[in-house]
This record gives structure tokens, sequence and C-alpha cells, in this order.
């Protein structure tokens, strides 16, 4: 299994896409809401292969993890705090930043309804902004090539891996 030669370009492009966000969370910090204890956006999002891999290289203590309440918690919200924080993946490292997508050739803008309650969408300009399409698309290459190289994982390019399945995707 090729894995952490793959792992190794993830925490690369991660690393890469942390600089942003934390540019970005200087520039924006006195409109920003979220803060450490802050879990309205912790969800069980499906995440592509590459990052379950990445984070479920991580454990070392399965066993501390337990089922949630229901399938939208993540596993990971211990005491309202990420207990994988340092190795979370891209859907959560951006939770709560302005970040805009290109839908049908335009730009849309996504921010979280606890931030910038007072702000016009005019405030935003490109310079202030997350463009996640940049880094979805390299994502989405590097799952490819992950994949391509592990056909014994018999996962589509398109699967995606809900968070709270990490912990027993190396089992």
């Amino acid at each position: 299994m090729i894995i952490k030669e793959f792992i190794s370009h993830y925490i690369s492009l991660r690393n890469r896409l942390d600089l942003d966000i934390k540019r970005l969370e200087n520039m924006h910090s006195s409109h920003m809401q979220c803060s450490k204890a802050c879990y309205h956006c912790c969800m069980n999002f499906g995440i592509l292969p590459i990052e379950a891999f990445a984070i479920a290289q991580t454990f070392s203590n399965k066993t501390a993890f337990t089922k949630t309440e229901t399938n939208e918690q993540c596993i990971f919200l211990i005491h309202n705090l990420c207990s994988i924080y340092e190795h979370r993946p891209f859907i959560c490292r951006t939770q709560g930043l302005p970040i805009v997508y290109e839908v049908d050739n335009q730009y849309q803008l996504s921010v979280c309804e606890r931030n910038f309650t007072s702000q016009p969408d005019s405030l935003f300009t490109p310079d202030n902004c997350l463009f996640m399409d940049d880094y979805n698309n390299e994502l989405y290459a590097l799952n490819i090539e992950f994949l391509k190289h592990n056909p014994q994982l018999g996962l589509q390019y398109d699967t995606l891996i809900q968070v709270n399945n990490c912990i027993t995707i190396l089992s």
C-alpha cells in the first residue's frame, strides 16, 4: 500500500491551506465568533478517502471514541472540543471563514451565520476571502492519484467517507 507518500502530499497541501486560514483569521478576528469550544459546525461530514486515511493514521487509541447519539454528530467532538483538531479535515478547518466558490460561472460567498452578522457582502473581496475551488481541485486530484495507486481499497473517485468512520478505516 502506497499511503505514506500520498499522506505527505496531503499534509503539504493542508499546511498551505492553514497559512491562508491563519491570514484570514487575523484579518477577520473582530468579526469571528468561532473560538475554542465552538462546536456548532461539528458534524459527521463526508470527506475524501485521502483525508480519512490521513486522519486514521493519527490514532493511537481508537477506543477513546464512542458512538454519537445521532449520525450527524462528530464522534471526535469531546466536551465541546475537537479531539483531532490538528488533523481535522479541510471542511472543518475552513468553517466560519468567508469562503468563495464558483457555481454556474458565478462566485458565491459562504459565511457562518454566527460570524460577520453586521457586515454587508460588499465587505468581502478576493483578498479577504478563501477561494476554496483551487484547494478542493488540488485535493480531489491528489485523492484520485491516491486511489489509483491503492486499488486494493476498492473505492471510487467520488467516494466520500463519513468522518465518524475514520476510526475503523484501517481496521
